[in-house]
């Protein structure tokens, strides 16, 4: 089998058992999905991710180690208008952006501190990361009393 005639089933799959939404351009998948509702689907003894299947048989190649994002952040959908290639940190900051990121629904620190846009700074290394500006501010004082000390 050529590397059409794949892209041919996988597309017909794709058509079979997805629905179209008019409102949101989203083509619902409505097969088996995962518990984070990503449709799956088997394909030659394999079980595949079927926005990434979509996105193989209608744009092109994914290469290794890149991810398949949603433009429309549904992650049943299967549109290949919707989906775009990123790289482990975009990812990651897509996730952050549409605040779905393990981190992101936590309004305080540690300490009880609120996150807020005067208390909280991120670092260009860390992107996803957010900091607290009176633990760092603490951390601080202390270092300091630590050198004088010694």
């Amino acid at each position: 089998m050529n590397q059409y005639t794949a892209s041919m089933i996988l597309e017909n799959r794709i058509y079979k058992y997805s629905i179209p939404i008019t409102e949101s351009g989203c083509w619902i998948w409505i097969a088996y999905c995962d518990e984070q509702n990503y449709g799956k689907l088997n394909y030659k003894g394999k079980s595949l991710l079927a926005h990434r299947a979509s996105y193989e048989a209608f744009t092109g190649f994914i290469p290794d180690n890149i991810h398949v994002l949603h433009k429309c952040d549904t992650p049943s959908c299967v549109n290949p208008k919707h989906l775009y290639l990123g790289t482990d940190k975009d990812n990651a900051l897509d996730r952050e952006r549409k605040k779905r990121g393990p981190n992101s629904k936590k309004t305080h620190c540690k300490h009880g501190h609120i996150f807020n846009n005067f208390n909280t700074y991120f670092i260009a290394k860390y992107p996803t990361k957010r900091f607290c500006k009176k633990c760092a501010s603490e951390r601080q004082r202390i270092y300091k009393i630590r050198q004088r000390d010694t």
